[in-house]
């Protein structure tokens, strides 16, 4: 018997972005894999495409960069040089395209800072060996449930 070398590919972190505008709809969300992405609505400038409609205008051409920087992303406004039109803005502080704001998970940034038109980003980003709080908390809760089954059932046979 020959030993086979398999090869595995292990996504060890895994990032996204979901975008959700004033009026509640939200896009499906964006998966971060690359070293750069650029999220905007024109497709010459950005790989992360926003639709072009009215619910999604205040999404400029190129409005952010995302540049992989450890485990997370680093998010610029505009492409890294240029500012985007509504800018970026975490609370309430404007986001540089020079500097930037290193996301960590569950991070939200606004494009806009109008309540009524603006969009909001959320960075998630979780550790494939380790469940995501929201999975956490499902968790919990199931093992609350079966600690509860489990005693109904002690109480019913004995």
């Amino acid at each position: 018997m020959t030993n086979i070398p398999v090869s595995r590919t292990v996504l060890d972190h895994l990032s996204s972005i979901s975008l959700r505008n004033n009026q509640g709809q939200t896009l499906k969300p964006f998966e971060l894999a690359k070293d750069v992405h650029r999220l905007g609505r024109d497709p010459k400038k950005a790989d992360l495409i926003v639709p072009e409609n009215d619910n999604w205008m205040m999404v400029s051409g190129c409005q952010a960069s995302f540049v992989k920087e450890g485990n997370n992303y680093r998010i610029y406004d505009g492409d890294q040089v240029k500012s985007s039109s509504n800018r970026l803005f975490f609370n309430n502080s404007l986001i540089t395209p020079k500097q930037g704001l290193l996301l960590q998970d569950g991070m939200v940034v606004t494009v806009g800072t109008l309540a009524r038109n603006h969009i909001i980003i959320t960075y998630s980003h979780t550790n494939a060996n380790q469940p995501s709080k929201k999975n956490q908390k499902q968790l919990f809760l199931l093992k609350i449930n079966l600690f509860l089954l489990g005693e109904t059932l002690k109480l019913i046979y004995h």
